[in-house]
């Protein structure tokens, strides 16, 4: 609806894009591969909006629909539904508007599932349009589905949740991501995410298949199990060595036994998390 071309409005924005780790940024650049991509003298990345720079002198806008709406520009709607419109404006005129399809990975049913028959409550938060994320949460089948939020809005849901549900467990890979990952009780980043999100979150997962959280939790339930059962071995010794102590049965093996031969055992039993085969 502008007067660009496609080649033209692709190269604008991949151009401002290739700096920024969001999804829909790396598809973009994905799909410009075959064209020659400058950098800006001036680029920002604004938080749950998208991305101002400066380009080959002029002032370029690439981002959402909040992020024309606060620049005062007039666009047209996207007419897709199911999809992420980013809108590309340039000195103050909205030239364009490339439209990105949300896909969902093979692996990800797969993954909601185990984590529902977990017993865990699943919920999906993110700052794509909330049409988008009712289509795919839905086709997950997730609890709870909100979309359009902002930062700060996603960390209020995680209160909310917090308070409902109990600890909350919060993956994300985005700059946006970084106050909730900080703000959830465990927050889990991709380890391609930006490195504001890595940095905040408490555990980085070495790929991003939704299939590695699962796993994570199978490895976390196990280690506490363990923990527990070490617990209760080592006090159910002490407590029987001081009985038969206390009887007037004193034995310097029992004792070694109930120090140094209790702390070997419970050893090898801590041992059993390193069989890693298991929780594929």
């Amino acid at each position: 609806f502008g007067t660009m071309s496609e080649n033209e409005l692709l190269e604008i924005c991949g151009s401002c894009e290739q700096s920024s780790t969001h999804p829909v940024a790396e598809s973009i650049v994905s799909y410009c591969k075959d064209i020659k991509l400058d950098n800006p003298e001036k680029l920002t990345e604004i938080a749950g909006h998208g991305i101002s720079a400066v380009l080959g002198g002029k002032n370029i806008l690439c981002g959402n629909e909040r992020l024309m709406k606060e620049n005062n520009l007039t666009f047209p709607q996207a007419d897709n539904i199911a999809s992420t419109p980013v809108y590309i404006a340039v000195d103050g005129k909205v030239e364009g508007i490339i439209i990105v399809s949300d896909t969902v990975k093979n692996s990800s049913p797969s993954a909601i599932k185990q984590l529902k028959d977990m017993g865990l409550y699943t919920s999906m938060l993110t700052g794509d349009k909330p049409s988008n994320a009712e289509i795919i949460g839905n086709q997950l089948g997730i609890d709870y589905v909100k979309g359009g939020l902002l930062p700060d809005e996603k960390l209020k849901e995680i209160n909310n949740i917090r308070k409902n549900k109990g600890a909350v467990m919060f993956t994300g890979d985005g700059i946006n991501d970084a106050p909730v990952l900080a703000g959830a009780d465990v927050g889990g980043a991709m380890h391609t995410g930006a490195d504001l999100a890595l940095e905040a979150a408490d555990a980085v997962f070495m790929n991003s298949e939704p299939e590695s959280v699962v796993k994570a939790k199978k490895i976390a339930d196990t280690t506490l199990r363990i923990s527990y059962e070490n617990i209760i071995f080592a006090l159910a010794i002490k407590a029987i060595v001081l009985i038969l102590g206390m009887s007037g049965h004193p034995d310097m093996w029992l004792a070694v036994f109930a120090d140094s031969g209790t702390a070997m055992l419970l050893i090898l039993n801590s041992i059993r998390i390193l069989n890693i085969k298991k929780y594929k």
